[in-house]
């Protein structure tokens, strides 16, 4: 960047809820979309735990996938893509407890599950924030 170049605007709050709900929805239906149509083993109870347990080739491609999408269109660092697409999953999760207490019962390594899976989303955005720069 020159000296006389200005620095790109910020994006506004607007822009940045906009990326993280994007975010939150896509990763939800890359990661349960599988589990729903059937793809990810039997049935275990709830769709969540069904994903979860199940979780294989094409949820992980889904993830990748949306990363790559919103590292192209979206403007947050690709880490922050990558945790917005597991978003929901706690929440989801906590909803799942409260209908069964039983459920879930190695809470912590879930959440670390999901926080890798997130990753794998962020390697997508990183990739696409790489061949965006190498366009320019």
């Amino acid at each position: 960047m020159d000296e006389g170049t200005p620095p790109p605007p910020r994006p506004g709050p607007g822009r940045i809820a906009i990326d993280l709900a994007a975010g939150a929805l896509l990763g939800a239906v890359a990661f349960l979309g599988p589990a729903a149509l059937g793809l990810a083993g039997r049935d275990r109870g709830s769709l969540l735990q069904t994903a979860a347990e199940g979780v294989g080739v094409p949820a992980l491609a889904g993830l990748f996938v949306v990363g790559i999408l919103l590292g192209f269109v979206g403007v947050l660092k690709p880490v922050v893509h990558g945790l917005s697409t597991m978003a929901a999953m706690p929440v989801l999760m906590f909803a799942d407890m409260v209908r069964d207490p039983s459920s879930h019962n190695l809470l912590p390594f879930e959440l670390g599950f999901y926080a890798l899976y997130g990753m794998l989303a962020a390697a997508g955005a990183w990739i696409a924030r790489a061949l965006l720069s190498r366009s320019r």
